[in-house]
């Protein structure tokens, strides 16, 4: 179990290669994460603060 409650920049950095964000016409931003290493193919999609 991990007793942290948040994660350290440090450790966001080496998770995390590069972040994409892209403003759309209509105001609204679609946000990609690039991550370090291998992680299994999975999509989240997040709309008005709900998954999808």
């Amino acid at each position: 179990m991990i007793e942290e409650q948040h994660i350290s920049d440090a450790n966001l950095r080496l998770l995390v290669k590069t972040v994409y964000v892209h403003q759309n016409e209509d105001k609204s931003l679609d946000v990609r994460l690039e991550f370090n290493g291998d992680f299994e193919d999975s999509v989240a999609v997040y709309v008005e603060g709900e998954s999808a």
